[in-house]
């Protein structure tokens, strides 16, 4: 109650008193970023707690698993390997789990998701699992940055002022309940950086605005969105920095335009297809002297499924989500040829000389373009993004560890319309007809033979080696050799078909770092969890060990069995059920009956967790009379 009353205050202060009691700076050409950093899009309820988590969303039997007439719009075929290493956690284990998880794969920190105009209590859970990751960052002492991606959309029920006005309410509620934590991004000046995602929607005049000449022939409707964005860091009364998401990026006077009143400029990934805009917005940002912020993203491949006779997008949880066949859904697929628009973006940003790397996302699954650790993208993206990520920061990768990638599509472009859901060709990032081969990816330290499927393929040179094989049916096999020994190897295992069982477009990625990378994720959540078992069943340092090799054992038999038999659910989950068979009795070996039948208790427990289950209903304990007094009249 004490922080309610305290928010509301502030809120009330704010909102009521017109003069500005904390002036922005009107200098927009300070320094922004303290240092080169990667900051990835974070989606909060994508989480694997029991308290907060939107568990539907991350386990196979209700994403790729899940039958195909109970789809209600979305149709998922990723499964965060974290949802095969444990039971869910308590919020604070799986949020520390991200961040550590995200570090681990390059990243320093996170942009959470956020939408202005959302559901109330669809947000206030946004606002529990930000909160989350402050408090133990600071409680463990995590270097790890935090912003905001302030997504604002439409309402026809909206006032003039109302996005305005819930900007105000919802960034002061976090600085609020933060404290201002010094783990918010701030410029070297102490300002608040924020980023933002249609900005221009902050005014409701400027709705329909869909021509852009109409804000070049007219710079105060852009000065009116800047003005509007002051108003409310001087409502909030904190000095923030908001970074404008520009979808013209190629225009140099909209660029111009927006530089005159914010401090910086970023593009949407859609916008990275026409390269030349791109550098265009580089070379406004570079003479104005203001940071460049280079998007980078992953793979792409939506869930939103679409009507095939109308077109019509398929509002999940709809009415018509509900009632409509799979059978008339298809799904709109980009061209992209597997890693290579991420890699060039990658090395864009050290072209550029990017002064910030904004990643697409850390878990946004919808979208397929995780860095995340997942059954199809396994660690490829994260190992890929620390190789370019030191040479941007340091200008060289210097000695490396060597490390052998292989990606590919696990069926041809002529069969995207089989599977059971339609695949059409979206937005052209390369041709279709490039998506039909088998990417081989290595980082060497001199030179060595590359080898796919038994053929050879390139002599590789020290640093980064890009080459393609035909696209084959079965596993792939690549092997690197130097001297006559081989010295990386990979053996894949999801096989290459002509046909697909079940629609599954996502890119499939192996390392030879997997085995290793697998481990040390387990190990962020095994060393919490055997110190729970430690002091709950008093056991032992070779207990504990034997405990985390079967742990293991069935974390990597699971993640095995989904990339090679994911679009097969029922074998899946017979497979599931013997690994999991097989773990109770090595865990039996190690406890005492006694203890034994205690812990097999809290397992069946544990595995009814469901997390959230309506995301627009109130969180338990919330005031909801608190909304009514600060709502407008």
């Amino acid at each position: 109650m004490k922080h309610f009353l305290r928010l509301f205050t502030l809120v009330f202060l704010h909102l009521c008193i017109s003069t500005t009691i904390y002036a922005q700076t009107d200098d927009l050409s300070l320094p922004l970023f303290n240092k080169k950093m990667v900051m990835a899009r974070n989606q909060p309820l994508y989480n694997f707690s029991k308290d907060l988590g939107l568990l539907s969303a991350m386990k196979y039997d209700k994403l790729q698993g899940d039958d195909l007439d109970s789809l209600n719009g979305r149709y998922r075929t990723y499964t965060p390997m974290v949802s095969e290493m444990a039971n869910p956690m308590s919020l604070e284990e799986s949020v520390e789990y991200e961040m550590r998880a995200a570090k681990k794969m390059g990243i320093d920190g996170f942009k959470f998701i956020f939408y202005v105009a959302g559901n109330r209590y669809y947000i206030d859970k946004f606002v529990h699992v930000i909160n989350a990751y402050f408090k133990v960052a600071k409680k463990e002492n995590i270097d790890f940055k935090f912003s905001l991606a302030l997504i604002n959309a439409k309402n026809k029920s909206f006032r003039d002022n109302e996005i305005q006005r819930l900007l105000v309410y919802r960034i002061s509620e976090l600085f609020s309940s933060t404290d201002l934590s010094d783990n918010w991004l701030k410029s070297p000046d102490g300002r608040i950086i924020l980023f933002t995602q249609k900005p221009n929607f902050i005014i409701k005049d400027f709705w329909g605005i869909k021509d852009p000449k109409q804000f070049v022939n007219d710079p105060s409707k852009m000065k009116r969105i800047g003005d509007a964005y002051k108003d409310v860091a001087a409502k909030v009364g904190e000095r923030i920095a908001f970074v404008y998401e520009t979808s013209h990026p190629g225009s140099p006077a909209i660029t111009n335009q927006i530089l005159d009143n914010f401090p910086a400029v970023s593009a949407n990934i859609y916008g990275q297809v026409y390269q030349p805009n791109i550098s265009s917005l580089q070379k406004v940002c570079k003479s104005r002297g203001r940071e460049y912020i280079q998007e980078v993203f992953a793979d792409l491949v939506g869930s939103q499924l679409m009507v095939k006779e109308t077109g019509k997008k398929i509002n999940e949880n709809s009415p018509l989500s509900k009632k409509i066949s799979y059978k008339n859904t298809f799904l709109l697929v980009p061209g992209i040829k597997l890693t290579t628009s991420y890699r060039n973006l990658l090395e864009e940003s050290i072209n550029r000389e990017a002064d910030f790397i904004s990643l697409s996302s850390w878990n946004c699954y919808d979208e397929g373009s995780q860095v995340s650790p997942e059954v199809h993208h396994g660690f490829s993206y994260g190992i890929l993004l620390k190789y370019y990520k030191k040479i941007w920061q340091k200008g060289t990768s210097a000695s490396v560890e060597e490390t052998a990638m292989v990606s590919y599509k696990q069926y041809p472009v002529a069969s995207m319309e089989a599977g059971q859901i339609e695949l059409r060709k979206g937005m052209n990032y390369s041709s279709y007809e490039e998506l039909d081969s088998i990417e081989v990816i290595t980082i060497l330290n001199s030179e060595a033979d590359i080898y796919c499927n038994g053929n050879f393929l390139a002599s590789g040179k020290a640093g980064i080696n890009v080459n393609y094989a035909p696209l084959k049916m079965g596993t792939v096999k690549v092997t690197v050799k130097r001297g006559g020994s081989t010295i990386l190897k990979i053996d894949t295992e999801k096989p290459i078909v002509k046909t697909p069982l079940r629609t599954d477009w996502q890119t499939n990625s192996y390392s030879t770092q997997d085995h290793v990378m697998l481990s040390v994720m387990q190990n962020l959540i095994l060393d919490k969890e055997m110190e729970n078992m430690k002091r709950r069943f008093l056991i032992d340092a070779s207990q504990q060990s034997l405990w985390r090799l079967a742990a293991h054992e069935k974390f990597k038999t699971n993640i095995q069995n989904i990339q090679k038999y994911g679009d097969q659910p029922e074998k899946y989950k017979q497979l599931s059920e013997k690994a999991k068979k097989e773990y109770r009795a090595s865990v039996e070996k190690i406890l005492s009956e006694f203890d034994y039948q205690i812990w097999i208790d809290m397992e069946d427990e544990a595995e009814k967790n469901v997390g959230i289950t309506d995301l627009n209903a109130p969180l338990l304990g919330t005031v909801i009379e608190e909304y009514n007094v600060l709502e407008a009249n």
